[in-house]
């Protein structure tokens, strides 16, 4: 993600693992601001309304777990 980059509120079938490889971002879950540096984990539950935006160019790793 470029710096500024992000998305908007959104919904995953299933437990979201994010992983920040590079750079820094915002992730709000729930409403709650969480900001991730490289090297940082964020656990986030099934189906958990969450956002997304790029404070410096940044890299991610997204592991979406389903139970079906």
């Amino acid at each position: 993600l470029d710096a500024g980059q992000g998305l908007p509120e959104h919904r995953a079938p299933g437990v979201l693992l994010v992983e920040c490889l590079e750079g820094r971002v915002r992730f709000d879950v729930e409403g709650v601001p969480h900001e991730l540096d490289a090297g940082a984990l964020l656990l986030v539950p099934d189906r958990a309304p969450h956002a997304v935006e790029a404070r410096a160019p940044s890299r991610l790793r997204l592991v979406i777990a389903r139970a079906d």
